[in-house]
């Protein structure tokens, strides 16, 4: 006798966003009142999420014809993906389409502040855990930056140091990171503090380069080019500026989409994995000649513990 098959929900969401958590808890109870449905879960940081949607979007060739998908379109845009076979749904979609298909309607409202919070908590601890499970099976780094915009907070961006592909880049950066003295003057240089210089939309974000007291910019001590093993072609990677070949310092830079052309040129050795707003309003900061009116700012920045 042939087994029987479950029909498979698959969850797709940001592992750091409480929304993803939410709709978890809810898939969960739906799964319980179903004996012929399989829920799996399919995590992924912020801009492999942003990726995958495009990818759905054109594996449905919705390019053409959003007018005739509407539901479609709209469970693209959403945080959150339920896809039950071919079906592409918003939690929001699923929730109806569930009543309609399996009769189910679930006894739980919208979740209130409180319990917000608790997903919120979810969220943080299963990112950590996610990150723990990278540094383990890749021996990779974490960090942060906390960006700030004409001195007022805009958010954070999070960071993957790809420590098992570039060591030396990713020692480089992090000793800026958490600051150190350098050149002959043994000038002490951190990014806290640091400005962003240049932005360029669809392009980069550049910021990490420091100056003496005599206002000389520092290019000192300089770093090979490790290898370029890393492509730019996805939006936050991370990569150092440099002035030719060999001349890495300190200036580094953030994609703003993808940019190939760097490649060769430029050491790639860490990617943004959450922060994706962020990112979107140091993009759209006003600027002049590719410099930023108001200052946007690094106002913290360190290594993530994990243990």
């Amino acid at each position: 006798m042939a087994k029987s098959t479950k029909q498979e929900i698959r969850l797709t969401g940001v592992i750091a966003h409480w929304e993803y958590q939410y709709a978890k808890d809810y898939l969960r109870r739906f799964g319980y009142s179903q004996n012929d449905i399989q829920v799996t879960h399919n995590p992924m940081h912020y801009f492999d999420f942003v990726e995958y949607r495009q990818y759905l979007k054109k594996a449905t060739s919705l390019s053409s014809n959003e007018q005739d998908h509407p539901h479609i379109v709209d469970a693209l845009c959403d945080s959150v993906i339920v896809q039950d076979g071919s079906k592409i749904f918003s939690l929001q979609q699923f929730q109806r389409h569930a009543l309609e298909r399996y009769h189910y309607r679930d006894s739980h409202g919208k979740p209130t502040d409180e319990e917000i919070r608790m997903y919120e908590g979810l969220a943080s601890d299963e990112f950590l855990e996610y990150m723990r499970n990278i540094r383990q099976s890749k021996g990779r780094t974490f960090v942060f930056l906390d960006i700030a915009h004409d001195m007022a907070a805009i958010g954070r961006l999070t960071i993957e140091l790809y420590s098992d592909i570039c060591p030396k880049s990713v020692e480089h950066f992090l000793g800026y990171v958490k600051g150190k003295s350098v050149g002959a003057s043994q000038a002490w240089c951190c990014y806290r503090g640091s400005k962003f210089t240049r932005c360029i939309k669809n392009g980069w974000l550049q910021a990490g380069e420091f100056s003496t007291p005599e206002k000389t910019v520092l290019t000192e001590p300089r770093l090979e080019d490790e290898n370029f093993i890393v492509s730019h072609i996805h939006r936050g990677t991370l990569s150092f500026v440099n002035r030719g070949p060999h001349s890495n310092f300190s200036s580094f830079m953030i994609s703003l989409g993808p940019m190939p052309y760097f490649d060769k040129k430029y050491v790639a050795f860490g990617r943004v994995i959450d922060g994706g707003p962020t990112l979107r309003k140091m993009e759209l900061a006003e600027t002049k000649f590719e410099r930023p009116v108001l200052d946007l700012t690094i106002s913290s920045c360190d290594e993530i513990r994990l243990s």
